[in-house]
C-alpha cells in the first residue's frame, strides 16, 4: 500500500506497476494530508490563520500547500503567528 499521492503518480508515471510480478498488488491510499486536503479547508485555514487574536498551529508540511490565492507560509511571512509543530504533544 503506497500512503502518499505523490508515490501513486510515480508509480503509474515511471511504469512501476507494470514491472511488478502479477502476484503484487498495489493498494492505493488513503492520501496523506497533504494530498487529501479540500481547497475550502486550506482556505478555511487561512482565513482563521491571518487572525490578529490567533496562534495558528500546523505541521510543517501543510503550511506550503495552497489554497485559493495563499498558503500558510504567506500568512506567516505577513506577520500571522503561525507556527510549525512536529508532535501533536507540541500543541
Amino acid at each position: 500500500m503506497e500512503i502518499c499521492g505523490g508515490q501513486t503518480h510515480s508509480i503509474i508515471k515511471f511504469g512501476i506497476d507494470e514491472l511488478l510480478p502479477k502476484e503484487i498488488t498495489l493498494v492505493h491510499g488513503p492520501g496523506c494530508p497533504v494530498c487529501v486536503t479540500p481547497l475550502e479547508k486550506i482556505d478555511k485555514a487561512v482565513t482563521i490563520a491571518s487572525r490578529p487574536d490567533v496562534i495558528f498551529c500546523s505541521f510543517g508540511d501543510m503550511l506550503r500547500v495552497p489554497g485559493s490565492e495563499q498558503d500558510l507560509l504567506t500568512v506567516k511571512a505577513n506577520g500571522g503567528d503561525v507556527r510549525i509543530l512536529y508532535s501533536p504533544l507540541d500543541a
